[in-house]
């Protein structure tokens, strides 16, 4: 009788000539990572733009082909695409085989800038793990903002009013400014803005 270890291929000739091979499962494991806003820390988003829809690339970084949902991916080649949902994307825990990886931001959601250009690598050596990009290691985009600029005048004669006081608040979020002693000049604010 012939014992085959886990990390053992091996051929064996039967004494009828009889020729066959036992092969063993590659080892596989995951990435997942938080998406967070970059001001708040959170995984929401702020007024109306949107951390889903963010999506990272999984790059091989191993010294041969990986083979990643049914096709055969060469050394740096993007071999996964992972999208944003509900703060966080995450592969399969069995879509990546053994070896070594990157992960890369490669889109950001609605209403974000591209902020978080860090590239992380990572392995996978045990079956099952999932290597986790959390709180401090997550990803982390800035929301878009803009400006307001705008002056009181009258309805009839567009006569500048002078000491008017205004007061602004974000539908999506119910934020508030209420800046005072506008002297018929333009303010702006630090807002956030949909696209």
């Amino acid at each position: 009788m012939t014992t085959i270890s886990a990390a053992t291929a091996i051929a064996v000739c039967g004494p009828c000539g009889n020729n066959f091979v036992a092969e063993n499962e590659v080892v596989r494991g995951g990435v997942l990572i938080e998406k967070r806003d970059l001001e708040s820390l959170l995984m929401t988003p702020l007024g109306m733009a949107s951390l889903d829809g963010t999506l990272f690339e999984i790059t091989n970084k191993s010294r041969n082909a990986v083979y990643v949902d049914g096709a055969l991916y060469q050394p740096d080649e993007v071999c996964l695409t992972i999208e944003v949902k509900d703060g966080v994307a995450q592969s399969d825990v069995r879509a990546l085989p053994y070896g070594s990886y990157e992960l890369a931001e490669s889109k950001p959601g609605t209403g974000y800038l591209w902020t978080d250009k860090t590239i992380r690598p990572f392995e996978v050596l045990n079956d099952g793990s999932v290597k986790e990009y959390r709180e401090g290691n997550a990803a982390y985009n800035q929301v878009k903002r803009g400006d307001l600029h705008f002056v009181k005048v009258g309805e009839d004669n567009m006569h500048r009013f002078a000491n008017v006081l205004f007061k602004l608040t974000s539908q999506t979020t119910g934020e508030s400014h209420a800046p005072f002693g506008l002297l018929c000049k333009a303010i702006s604010w630090d807002i956030p803005i949909s696209p």
